[in-house]
């Protein structure tokens, strides 16, 4: 049985528009690349014929075979299937449109032969035209050597009987076909490759893997985990082992994460059905290289005509039009922290983190950023800091070396109250220059008997004291000037009634 695992985070539920395949003529075109390694259908494109409606519902069948009784069981099949029926309720279907099989519950829900073939009848009988539907068979794929049909395998499989015992995947073909659906998607996570041990978990049995899809009818879109005769890969092993799903499968459920999906290309907020194949195919095969240093890249059958999944993606919770709008506010706060303008800086990553609170890119700015206003701040402070070493080293000095006498006191005081008073000067001068002085009125003023700035200023307050500072020192001065008039006219006088009485003396004594 499988253990505990560990659960996909589910956002909240979008609503999406699907598209069908065109009304008359041919089926859609093919939108299909060899480079994403994803194999294009035969047929031209047919753009004449590729209108579409939108579909009328949305239904899937979804099947995970795990806790097999007579082969090697799976770990993460189960985890499969729970995610991607809680992804496609997020993304729109209704869960009474959902149908899944799987181990645990009611056994009627179990992945058995019986089950499985009688519950799929169901599903394909109640389809209507209009609905889009997908169905996803997540488990062991096997095909007789003696025969070209190819099976899934149900958790009552009996290995030597594949013909009583498994699901013949042609005829859930066949079935998908004739039914009244407009647009029919199955994914298939089984291996494909012969019989054989592998030092990586995989999804192959003792018999000839899944063979050629080439006659798979052309209006089912049939996506196939790995190419003919390659290996399906799964997490919960080794390096993966902290991997809770099939690489194809973790790939589906990124591609289709309306709340934060990988598979955006052109990043206009519209999921299509070309994106989400494009992305599972090139990170399918990406994770199976990084695990297991493998090769793993899926398969695609059938005629594929281009249509939105979701047309309103999501990033980090809200509408990529926020998202764009906040993104710019972090481009401007890049700009802005390039010049060195840190506040601004801040201020505008501040403005992208109002709309996006939860983006990691934004949260990262803003701690850089404020380091740097830290690390500016503490350049503005390495004076005070000074100060403050200046003043413990006097306090050991007072301690240790009392016996010197004053001496290692005074001058260090000395040295300080002359750090002080230059710093408070050039901080006058600042505030004179500041309302048009000129440099030589500047100097004269800072260098006058009333020379009295503050360290107090407040940076808003600047401009204003330096006016007031202005204004006093020159009245100041002005003082000065008639003060020293007033003198040198006492003087005068004084020096004048000297004389007057000095020549009054003469006289008398020459009489």
């Amino acid at each position: 049985m499988i253990g505990e695992h560990r659960k996909l985070k589910i956002s909240r539920k979008k609503r999406l528009r699907f598209a069908a395949i065109l009304l008359g003529g041919a089926l859609g075109g093919v939108l299909l690349a060899t480079a994403a390694g994803v194999e294009p259908p035969a047929k031209e494109a047919n753009d004449e014929n590729s209108k579409l409606e939108t579909s009328t519902g949305r239904k899937a069948f979804l099947v995970g075979a795990d806790d097999y009784a007579n082969v090697d069981s799976l770990d993460c099949v189960k985890n499969d299937v729970e995610a991607l029926e809680k992804r496609l309720e997020e993304i729109g279907f209704e869960p009474r449109n959902i149908t899944t099989l799987k181990t645990g519950g009611n056994f009627g829900d179990y992945p058995t032969k019986a089950n499985i073939e009688e519950r799929f009848a169901a599903f394909v009988d109640n389809l209507q035209p209009g609905d889009f539907v997908v169905v996803f068979l997540s488990g062991h794929g096997l095909q007789p050597n003696d025969s070209t049909e190819k099976f899934f395998a149900p958790i009552d499989l009996k290995i030597e009987k594949p013909f009583e015992t498994a699901v013949s995947i042609d005829k859930m073909l066949a079935q998908l076909e004739k039914s009244r659906a407009t647009f029919r998607w199955m994914i298939v996570d089984a291996c494909r490759n012969d019989p054989r041990r592998s030092e990586a978990p995989t999804k192959a049995l003792g018999v000839r893997g899944l063979g050629d899809f080439s006659n798979a009818p052309r209006s089912i879109s049939l996506l196939l985990s790995c190419q003919p005769g390659a290996v399906s890969y799964e997490g919960g092993f080794g390096k993966a082992k902290d991997v809770d799903n099939g690489f194809l499968t973790l790939g589906l459920l990124e591609a289709l994460d309306a709340n934060d999906s990988k598979a955006d290309a052109n990043n206009d907020g519209v999921l299509s059905f070309w994106e989400t194949l494009k992305y599972v195919s090139d990170r399918t095969n990406e994770l199976a290289y990084y695990y297991y240093g493998k090769t793993q890249k899926p398969n695609l059958t059938g005629d594929v005509t281009d249509f939105a999944l979701i047309d309103d993606l999501r990033v980090d919770g809200i509408s990529r039009a926020d998202w764009k709008r906040a993104n710019s506010f972090w481009e401007e706060a890049q700009a802005a922290r390039r010049e060195q303008r840190y506040a601004a800086a801040e201020e505008k990553i501040d403005a992208a983190l109002q709309i996006a609170p939860n983006n990691e890119k934004f949260l990262t700015a803003k701690t850089e950023i404020e380091q740097l206003c830290r690390s500016v701040e503490a350049d503005e402070e390495e004076s005070s800091m000074m100060e403050i070493f200046t003043m413990f080293a006097l306090t050991i000095a007072g301690v240790v070396l009392p016996i010197l006498g004053a001496l290692p006191i005074v001058l260090p005081l000395l040295l300080l109250d002359r750090i002080r008073s230059r710093r408070k000067r050039r901080l006058y001068e600042a505030c004179l220059r500041a309302t048009g002085m000129s440099e030589e009125l500047v100097k004269s003023v800072a260098v006058s008997p009333y020379f009295n700035p503050t360290l107090e200023l407040k940076p808003e307050k600047w401009r204003e004291r330096a006016a007031e500072l202005r204004n006093e020192t020159m009245r100041a001065m002005a003082e000065k000037k008639a003060l020293g008039r007033k003198q040198v006219e006492a003087e005068a006088a004084k020096k004048s009634s000297e004389k007057s009485e000095a020549r009054s003396g003469g006289s008398e004594e020459t009489r």
